[in-house]
């Protein structure tokens, strides 16, 4: 794959690490899209799916049912673990078979839980390789390529490892089986897809928020954007909307941090995008954090569009809206 394929996953791996608390694990997956040939995996990209762990029946029962009582207690956390909701794992089936290409596994980040997670938690050693749980999860979906990437702050510095691994090759041998990851070098020069590049301005505007750095959160918007708020304050280009969130991170959102799931991106013309994003707040325990206009569960959802400008894509119009049911 291209040594640039990963980005999207690894700029929303690293939020998700950053926004994790004891009570909370950091959960980050991504399904990889390519092609075989030649008996090889050529990963294309990934593409994200929303998180339907304790939603889906299928999935509750899965965990109540199996997981639980194999693997142990923890799984009844329903933040710990990934079950990619079925309507956007059909969505990404059938973008990849419009590209000619298929599913041919998942990414998904494992903390250095051993060092940040609860006393009580810190007693299985997290790595790049795989969990127990991980080798069920690999042998049940069958899919040739699984990576895990592995983050750890052993200082100040975050790093990442990655490795891959696929189900047992035959009758008898390991349940897993590690797979070697060779990188284009010479694909650096070609830029990710569009909706991965959108992608990951929301994913800098979440790492943005949680450094109460309004400059960076604003650099995804354009010069002459639009900006409207929950409250239909209305700012007008990037230099008025860092300004306005300046504020907000030394009054109202002081010390909390952002969540974001981009929920869909459609392309009307080649060089325009729509995503449609959901936004939470939370505090420093990862609760709820309360927000403007008295609204308590601080759930936004925002309709974002974007326009590819010499090569970059930038949000030119953006509107925050809070459910009606809040």
């Amino acid at each position: 794959m291209g040594n640039r394929t990963l980005e999207p996953f690894l700029s929303a791996a690293l939020s998700a690490y950053e926004m994790c608390t004891p009570e909370k694990p950091p959960s980050c997956f991504a399904v990889l899209v390519g092609e075989l040939v030649e008996g090889k995996a050529l990963i294309h990209g990934v593409e994200f799916g929303r998180n339907a762990r304790a939603t889906e029946p299928a999935a509750t029962e899965e965990y109540r049912s199996t997981i639980v009582p194999l693997f142990g207690p923890a799984y009844d956390n329903q933040h710990r673990g990934f079950w990619c909701d079925s309507t956007d794992l059909l969505r990404i089936q059938r973008k990849a078979d419009a590209q000619g290409l298929d599913i041919l596994g998942s990414v998904h980040l494992h903390p250095d839980w051993h060092r940040i997670g609860p006393p009580a938690e810190r007693g299985l050693t997290i790595s790049e390789a795989p969990t127990p749980m991980d080798a069920y999860m690999i042998g049940s979906t069958s899919w040739p390529v699984n990576m895990i990437c592995y983050v750890e702050r052993p200082n100040q510095d975050v790093h990442y490892t990655l490795a891959a691994w696929g189900p047992a090759a035959e009758a008898g041998a390991p349940a897993v089986r590690p797979i070697p990851i060779q990188f284009l070098i010479n694909a650096e020069a070609t830029p990710p897809p569009s909706e991965q590049a959108i992608r990951s301005i929301f994913a800098d505007m979440v790492h943005a928020w949680s450094r109460a750095d309004a400059e960076a959160f604003a650099r995804g918007f354009a010069e002459d954007a639009d900006f409207t708020s929950v409250r239909s304050n209305h700012f007008k280009g990037s230099h008025e909307i860092a300004a306005a969130h300046s504020r907000l991170f030394t009054s109202v959102y002081a010390g909390t941090r952002l969540t974001a799931t981009v929920q869909q991106v459609s392309n009307p013309r080649p060089d325009i995008a729509i995503a449609q994003v959901k936004f939470g707040v939370v505090d420093v325990d990862g609760r709820p954090a309360r927000g403007l206009g008295g609204n308590p569960g601080n759930t936004m959802h925002a309709q974002a569009v974007l326009e590819s400008r010499h090569g970059h894509w930038q949000i030119i119009s953006f509107m925050n809206m809070v459910p009606l049911h809040q």
